[in-house]
């Protein structure tokens, strides 16, 4: 076997192989019209999705992967948990647990995670949005969220506000199908040029009533349920948008290697592409242990993300220049990666907000170790 190549399907298996293949065959008809995913509910791949409850972080970061070989853009637009279905398994009761992951499952529904704001972007810790108790049994909600995926058409979803100032003071508000069709909630899709399945939204809330029963936590710890739950959440995904990133990245990889095994002249690049993809890879999959021993674990997965990020974009970037135009013509899924590949900078962290957490990460470390040599 040729050492720059190494076969999809024996990679990823052959039962995930066959999901991208299914994903892949709808990606520019889902790309120009995310709606028309309703017409594919019954493929294997979305109840494959559909049934992710517990699965580990190693478990996903591989079948993240294997989609989006396939197609990112199919995935994001297709239903399941998603990051509501991580926070509620960190923050939810039994009950909220059961009746979302049921829910889901019967009803096919796309769920959001309303964090990022129009002022504070996904700055967890200045959130504008606010929630305040009105009597034991209510919540008003007010604030704007934007820029997070499914907001428009998600039937169920948890969005953040602030109930009290400081970090302790942070909720996680569990919107239901039956809140979410009363009024009070303004929701709109935003024009996007990449990742279009992803179906970018903003929404609105003024002064909409809250059932206490909805608000995240309330059976926890302060810390528990404050930015540190948040958190977790976010660690045990970062790793999962880094192999999104790779997914797509190793399929235009193996596309290009096809078209180019022939030539001598390209070998050494092939090794150098190949070479980057599993260094990410071998990073994601580290990342993604660490994560499932520790969730408080941030570093890992922020170092994973700013590698695959990167590397995704070396890799579609490097492979189009070579491509010939008959290339691009033929294939447009090589375009539309190109296009798309530059996103996953913005999911779930920049690269400059990963570098504040790692930075963040050390210096506690080197203050404890301080402290132990002091004391």
């Amino acid at each position: 076997m040729n050492h720059c190549y190494f076969p999809p399907e024996k990679r990823y298996g052959n039962r995930l192989y066959d999901f991208a293949n299914s994903f892949r065959n709808i990606a520019m008809e889902i790309d120009q019209h995310p709606e028309f995913i309703a017409r594919y509910y019954h493929l294997p791949a979305i109840e494959f999705m559909l049934s992710d409850r517990d699965k580990t972080i190693v478990e996903r970061v591989q079948y993240f992967e294997a989609l989006s070989y396939g197609d990112p853009g199919v995935m994001l637009a297709s239903p399941g948990p998603s990051l509501s279905g991580l926070l509620l398994q960190s923050l939810g009761t039994k009950e909220q647990i059961d009746f979302f992951y049921s829910t889901i499952q019967s009803e096919k529904m796309q769920t959001f995670f309303a964090l990022t704001e129009p002022n504070k972007g996904s700055d967890a810790h200045h959130i504008e949005t606010t929630v305040s108790k009105i009597s034991e049994d209510q919540y008003l909600l007010s604030g704007k969220k934007a820029f997070f995926g499914n907001g428009a058409i998600g039937k169920m979803g948890v969005v953040f506000a602030r109930l009290f100032s400081g970090p302790l003071g942070i909720r996680a508000i569990f919107l239901t199908p039956d809140l979410l069709i009363q009024s009070g909630i303004q929701r709109y899709a935003l024009p996007m040029f990449g990742l279009r399945g992803a179906q970018i939204a903003a929404m609105e809330f003024n002064h909409y009533l809250i059932p206490a029963s909805c608000v995240l936590g309330q059976h926890l710890s302060a810390c528990e349920n404050g930015i540190l739950g948040i958190m977790t959440v976010f660690n045990r995904l970062r790793s999962g948008v880094g192999a999104l990133a790779l997914g797509q990245a190793q399929a235009i990889y193996d596309i290009f290697y096809h078209e180019t095994k022939h030539l001598i002249s390209f070998s050494s690049l092939h090794a150098f592409l190949y070479s980057k993809l599993n260094v990410a890879r071998n990073m994601i999959r580290l990342a993604a242990k660490k994560i499932d021993q520790n969730p408080f674990e941030a570093t890992p997965s922020s170092i994973a993300k700013m590698i695959a990020t990167r590397t995704a974009e070396t890799v579609i970037s490097t492979c189009l220049n070579h491509f010939k135009i008959q290339d691009l013509l033929i294939n447009p899924l090589l375009l539309k990666a190109y296009r798309d590949v530059f996103c996953w900078e913005y999911m779930e962290g920049t690269s400059t907000i990963q570098k504040m957490i790692i930075s963040r990460d050390i210096d506690k470390k080197i203050q404890s170790i301080l402290s132990g040599v002091i004391s």
